[in-house]
């Protein structure tokens, strides 16, 4: 396989430049692999292009329009993104959108296409473009017929500023890189050879190839599943051939040890070099465990042992940032609190009491435990089936329970005294369903022989028997009056309807859908005006008063859906599966909310916390029950009573201001809004100092409020809407920034204008320093400006933010640090800038958003910096490392619903305050590193790392590095 620094990917119409490209890579002493043939292609030949993308550490794709309306140039692309390359995108000619969509418009590789270009765009592009009137002209064999529009005489972009951007693109991590190419290349090699023993890494090529590994966290290009399928299973190989010699520390990291006691011995200040070899050792090998623990997770490979290895790579005096932030991202998903294990097989359901404080499950070992969910321990053991059982229910008083067998029998329990009172015997064969009626009056019963009966609970006796389904009915429910039942079967030619609601006074069928297909759960909603029903891998909701109507459908699943459930306030709902996940979805919009992954084995219940809407609990045959938490860890509160994108946020001691385009703005002290201000336009600044709140509008009126009471004044001096306003420290003074291009600086006790600015621009941030001397203002063409706050004189100004087709974009978020020395600027090109405040000068490019950002922030003690989206994240940077340290995203990340658009820090720096497009607030915790992980101990499931769970990764190596008390269990409080 031929390895080379660069793979060219370009369009024949391109071939002269790509020449001078590879010439002057050449000259600079890097190889490079580019195809000029003009060869028909074939196997052969596709086989040599993937193996000179295989074997190229950087691939360069010279984009044009040919090149992007090319299927080859396509086919290159995706390969290159599925090798996880690194790749540089050079711009030759700029592509017009519109153009391209139409090009490539029912083309077989329409999908591929547009994947690419969605990709590229994420990349830095460089430029050497050539000028727009230097067109090339080609020939019956796209042959370039004048080259000379490929010369330096139509270069639009300086080619050598351009080829030395190249240059140190390229150079970036290059050692990182070329480790990334040569363990590519082998692990396809192995990959291709059935994955033997013999192509496996050994010796110094492994324990570098580990460390590799355990570097490679955040960076570019990033590690592909093969390799560290590759890695871990060498490890694998090399711990089953030397246990004993690997077994007391982390062989994948000895490298490093070695490398470093070398140093020592080496090093006059002995004692200062064994420290750094220490640490670099205890650094390097949390890495490791970080970046494994990150793996698991995301292939839900083992979530919880995931969250045992973050804590266990973050016990260090200095964590790396990273560590920290998988840390935060695998303990505050919403995710597991406990595992409850007690059943000897599988379990097939579950039930809440009415309080939320216990639960009942029952499943093929024919037992029924009762749980006290504040402990997790078993209080009962209930027996009385002769086969698995596979339903339970719980009364609406919680006094007595429900069981429902493959024997064909119901059974009523007492559950105080744990004694049976009586045997329901009036079906054929297993039952699949049973319910109490919400009086607890009534209990119903569904069969695989056809039919639901209702029973009465006073007297024991049958009260109506439905024929429901001769081949089989699967669940059974009671509407929340009481008056209805709804079942779920199977469907059949003579009967389709999987799904029927039946009214229990004449025992006649009320609602049969038009959608056909068996059905193999349902359940009403709350409000008993709809129904949820599975049909193999997908759930549908029903309204009832409209029996014509499609339904929405719930769609996310890979294999059938065992269970449905609404939330009590119906607004919810919660599917288990077949696939072992739960599913959370809105009900609404039928988007999917969570993914709830940690099951080994078939979910078959996944019940609402009635008591706590937040919480829920699931039953699967891997024999253990899990407590949900459906809400991130993160959050802390939820504000939603504006109805429109929130403008503004800012905190006054423990009071927090909120503003809303739907006119108006409100004060929380706790967790209730405290007082409300109505204006009479869309609301779009605001701040908060002391008794005064000062709100702008779109309108360009200002209005300035004492919270004491009074009419409040208004500040007129804008044509435009108001786009930014602040205090002075001091609360002397309002500073307000407009559309119009003018910041105003207002005398509050005068409610008169100080001076009148003019930035040559829209405004649409601004921020004053906390020694109230200087004010920063950012705007459309990416200018950022520093004024002096007293005389109106510019300072400095810069271009600050340019996407990646070089044009410059809006400023949207700006913000001092407390000590005045940086500065934080966000654009609509994705990205955060920190930048010295005196000079402007940039400190450090934070990448991370995948959409523009909409707001940033300094944390009170300048240690963390904030940034927000329209793609629905709000990333907590470490301001000193610039690093990311925490991302917050809810279900509607992704949608305008989810696009954050304020923040604001509140003053003890715990928390965080977000402001969303549909009209919510949430509080974010910011817990401190060693507060993360006594939430997460405290909150999560933590199982213990013991060297049986160690060894199913291939770790066993890493037993003799793990003390005690990692190793001791945790278990979760409630």
């Amino acid at each position: 396989m031929p390895n080379n620094d660069v793979f060219i990917s370009y369009s024949r119409k391109d071939k002269v430049f790509v020449q001078r490209l590879d010439a002057a890579l050449q000259q600079q002493g890097r190889s490079t692999w580019v195809d000029w043939s003009d060869i028909p292609l074939s196997a052969d030949w596709w086989q040599e292009i993937r193996e000179g993308i295989e074997g190229a550490d950087v691939v360069v794709c010279v984009l044009t329009p040919a090149y992007l309306t090319s299927q080859v140039c396509h086919d290159e692309t995706a390969y290159a993104l599925q090798l996880k390359k690194r790749i540089i995108p050079v711009i030759r000619a700029m592509p017009d959108n519109t153009a391209l969509t139409a090009a490539w418009k029912g083309q077989p590789w329409e999908a591929q296409a547009q994947h690419n270009w969605e990709q590229l765009r994420k990349i830095n592009w460089l430029h050497l473009r050539r000028k727009a009137d230097c067109n090339c002209q080609y020939d019956d064999k796209n042959r370039v017929t004048n080259p000379e529009c490929d010369g330096e005489a139509c270069d639009d972009d300086d080619f050598q500023a351009g080829f030395a951007s190249l240059i140190a693109v390229m150079d970036v991590d290059l050692d990182y890189v070329k480790q990334h190419t040569r363990l590519l290349t082998r692990a396809l090699e192995w990959d291709a050879q059935g994955r033997g023993a013999s192509s496996l890494l050994r010796g110094d090529d492994l324990t570098e190839a580990e460390a590799w590994l355990a570097s490679g966290e955040g960076k570019s290009p990033e590690r592909t599943d093969l390799q560290t399928q590759y890695i871990f299973a060498s490890r694998r190989a090399a711990t089953a051939r030397q246990r004993t010699l690997l077994a007391s520390v982390s062989v994948a990291l000895v490298i490093v040890a070695a490398l470093a006691l070398l140093a020592v011995n080496r090093s006059i200040a002995e004692q200062q070099a064994r420290a750094t070899a220490e640490r670099n050792f205890d650094e390097a090998q949390s890495l490791a465990l970080a970046s494994l623990a990150r793996q698991l997770y995301l292939n839900n490979a083992d979530p919880f042992t995931a969250l045992a290895l973050a804590l266990r790579a973050n016990d260090l005096p200095e964590p790396s940032p990273v560590a920290q932030r998988i840390l935060a991202e695998i303990a505050y998903d919403s995710g597991a609190r406990r595992r409850l294990a007690g059943h000897t097989a599988g379990i097939r359901a579950v039930a809440y009491t009415p309080d939320g404080q216990e639960a009942l499950s029952g499943g093929a070992d024919r037992t029924l435990i009762r749980w006290n969910l504040a402990s997790g321990t078993i209080t009962q053991r209930l027996d009385g089936h002769a086969d698995e059982i596979r339903s339970v229910d719980i009364s609406p008083d919680g006094r007595f329970a429900l069981s429902g067998g493959m024997d064909g029998v119901m059974i009523l329990w007492e559950l105080a005294s744990g004694a049976a009172l009586h045997r329901f015997e009036g079906h054929d064969r297993g039952l699949t369903g049973v319910a109490f009626s919400p009086d607890g009056t009534r209990a119903a019963s569904a069969s695989f022989d056809g039919s639901v009966i209702v029973w009465s609970l006073n007297d024991y006796g049958e009260m109506l028997r439905l024929p429901v389904n001769a081949t089989g009915v699967l669940s059974v429910a009671f509407s929340p009056d009481g008056t209805r039942l709804v079942t779920g079967g199977y469907a059949t030619p003579a009967q389709p309807d999987g799904l029927i609601v039946w009214d229990l006074s004449t025992g006649e069928a009320v609602f049969r859908p038009t959608v056909p297909g068996t059905v193999q759960s349902a359940a009403f909603s709350p409000d008993g005006q709809r129904v949820i029903g599975s049909q193999g891998s997908r759930a549908l909701i029903w309204t009832l008063d409209d029996a014509q109507a499609q339904p929405l459908a719930l769609e996310g699943h890979t294999l059938g859906i065992a269970s449905v459930t609404f939330s009590p306030d119906g607004t919810r709902a919660l599917t288990a599966s077949g696939d072992g996940d739960v599913i959370l979805w809105d009900t609404v919009t039928g988007q999917a909310l969570r993914r709830l992954r940690g099951h080994r084995g078939p979910v078959a219940s996944a019940p609402f916390n009635p008591a706590n809407p937040q919480q829920a609990l699931s039953a699967s045959s891997d024999r253990f029950l899990i407590e949900w938490d459906l809400l991130p860890g993160a959050e802390v509160r939820d504000f939603a009573d504006q109805t429109a994108v929130i403008n503004a946020l800012a905190f006054d001691g423990d009071t927090l201001l909120a503003a809303s385009a739907d006119q108006t703005a409100r004060l929380y002290q706790g967790k209730a809004p405290a007082q409300q201000f109505n204006l009479p336009a869309p609301i779009t600044a605001a701040a908060l100092h002391g008794s005064q709140v000062v709100i702008g509008m779109d309108s360009g009126l200002i209005e300035l409020f004492n919270r004491a009471g009074g009419p409040p004044r208004t500040l007129d001096g804008h044509s435009r809407g108001v786009t930014g306003i602040v205090f002075s420290p001091d609360g002397g003074r309002v500073i307000s920034g407009s559309l119009d291009g003018w910041f105003i600086v207002w005398d509050t006790a005068a409610a008169g204008q100080e001076q009148r600015i003019e930035t040559g621009g829209p405004v649409q941030a601004i921020a004053i320093s906390p020694d109230g001397a200087r004010v920063l203002s950012g705007g459309d063409g990416g200018l950022i400006a520093l004024w002096d706050a007293q005389t109106g004189q510019r300072l400095w100004q810069i271009t600050g933010h340019v996407n990646f087709e070089g044009e410059a974009e809006r400023v949207t978020g700006v913000a001092f640090s407390p000590d005045n020395s940086r500065i934080l600027t966000g654009g609509e090109d994705d990205t955060v800038v920190m930048r010295q405040a005196a000079t402007g000068a940039q400190i450090g490019l934070l990448r991370g958003h995948s959409g523009g950002v909409t707001a940033v922030a300094f944390s009170p003690d300048g240690r963390l910096a904030a940034s927000s989206s329209i793609d629905g994240s709000v990333i907590v940077w470490d301001a000193t490392q610039l690093q990311e340290v925490r991302r917050f995203t809810t279900p509607n990340a992704g949608m305008d619903a989810g696009r954050v658009t304020a923040l604001a820090f509140a003053p003890d720096g715990k928390t965080l305050a977000a402001g969303y497009w549909n009209g919510h607030v949430l509080m974010w915790r910011l817990d401190s590193l060693p507060e993360l992980v006594a939430w997460a101990r405290a909150n999560r499931d933590v199982p213990p790392l013991t060297c049986d769970i160690l060894a199913g990764y291939g770790l066993s190596n890493l037993c003799g590095a793990l003390d005690a008390a990692t190793l001791a269990p945790k278990t979760a409080n409630p």
